[in-house]
């Protein structure tokens, strides 16, 4: 028959664990036991990552290629499924704007389109090739190699950067492109580049419009004042490439020409930084003190 402890029993053994508790044997005895809701203690039997000698790891944990990849893909303004696709359809939208203007061949569009596709395959090989060279745990002066190496790559994929009507930077043509346009006569060439100046020269008039709007978001412009502010922007397109660059060109101007355009309070409120809220629509804090 089994017999439980009395009440006494049980309350003697509670005495003396408490006891037992503040002795330093005991302390030392609690010191063996692992916590495990402690993360911050590191196993000991764990052994840390050997770092190479004479790098300086920017990051703490390793960058597999599937990351450099993505970081690749990231400088053409997305993920490699997204600019794949922009890829296709720039092809598309190009051979279909060829059509309407000189009319394009079957047999043309397909040697274009394969081009393309290969391209694409050339290039993802390219940058695959180029994460899986790169060091798990990069310094901070191996991302500079790295994207000088990226640059030579992607460069015929970049977008071209405008400044006002002129190009900064002329990318070199994509081999699809080349492809395209030695199957063009020159006549057929000379319609297609003043087809492609005059979406440009539009492309541009409709930035100048934007940032137009916003400044008489900001300013609270009137009907008359934005008709004038338009001729004033097709005068100096370089000036209405972007909003700050506008902000600042329109604070520099002669108090003369303010006056002519702007009310006293539009001007005074010009003399004020630009500020943006959460959602990036330009707005005007008044009540900012000086």
């Amino acid at each position: 028959m089994l017999k439980f402890p009395s009440r006494i029993g049980l309350i003697c053994s509670s005495i003396a664990c408490i006891a037992l508790v503040g002795h330093p044997l005991a302390a030392q005895e609690k010191s063996k036991i692992p916590n495990a809701l402690n993360r911050t203690v590191q196993d000991s039997e764990e052994e840390s990552e050997p770092k190479e000698k004479g790098e300086d790891p920017l990051m703490q944990f390793p960058l597999e290629p599937e990351r450099w990849i993505d970081m690749a893909y990231g400088a053409l303004g997305g993920t490699r499924v997204s600019f794949e696709q922009s890829h296709r359809r720039k092809v598309r939208v190009t051979l279909n704007q060829i059509e309407q203007l000189v009319g394009v061949s079957d047999e043309v569009r397909e040697k274009v389109k394969e081009t393309a596709e290969l391209e694409f395959q050339r290039l993802d090989a390219d940058i695959s090739a180029l994460a899986n060279s790169a060091p798990r745990r990069p310094s901070q002066a191996y991302y500079q190699t790295f994207y000088q190496k990226l640059g030579k790559i992607i460069e015929p994929y970049q977008q071209m950067m405008h400044v006002g009507f002129q190009v900064a930077k002329t990318r070199p043509k994509a081999l699809w492109e080349k492809v395209l346009g030695s199957n063009l006569t020159d006549e057929q060439s000379e319609i297609v580049e003043n087809d492609d100046r005059q979406r440009a020269a539009y492309s541009h008039r409709v930035q100048r419009l934007e940032t137009l709007l916003q400044i008489s978001r900001v300013l609270g412009l009137s009907s008359k004042q934005r008709k004038d502010l338009e001729g004033v922007a097709d005068a100096n397109p370089d000036a209405w490439i972007s909003l700050e660059v506008c902000w600042t060109t329109l604070a520099a101007m002669p108090e003369s020409q303010q006056k002519e355009y702007f009310t006293e309070s539009q001007r005074i409120r010009l003399t004020r930084p630009l500020e943006y809220t959460n959602d990036l629509r330009p707005v005007m804090v008044w009540d900012m003190p000086q």
